[in-house]
């Protein structure tokens, strides 16, 4: 906990907050060692250039992280978002105004 709360210590107790710029220190250290160890592995990691690297460590890492960590985590290590790429080129799919919406009551 103290790798990523401020620890205010009272007599014999010890109080833990949650700090942000802890967690997202810490974070970014672990993107750091899994973009080092990435290459380790071989295959088409080793034709990774290290911006592709640390983009591919964030994807792992996003796996374990919620949204808006995931986004703090690119923004503090200056990646672009891959969402937010994959929306702009796709197109949106969009209902027709004119099909009806199935009730969920008539199915079955």
């Amino acid at each position: 906990l103290r790798c990523i709360c401020d620890v205010r210590e009272l007599g014999n107790e010890c109080f833990f907050r949650l700090s942000d710029a802890r967690v997202l220190c810490w974070l970014k250290l672990k993107l750091r060692r899994l973009k080092a160890s990435l290459p380790e592995l071989g295959g088409s990691f080793l034709q990774l250039d290290s911006a592709a690297l640390s983009q591919y460590a964030a994807g792992l890492l996003s796996e374990y992280l919620s949204p808006s960590w995931h986004l703090r985590l690119l923004d503090a290590c200056n990646l672009p978002n891959p969402e937010a790429h994959d929306s702009i080129l796709q197109p949106k799919s969009h209902s027709s105004p004119n099909m009806p919406i199935p009730d969920a009551s008539e199915s079955g």
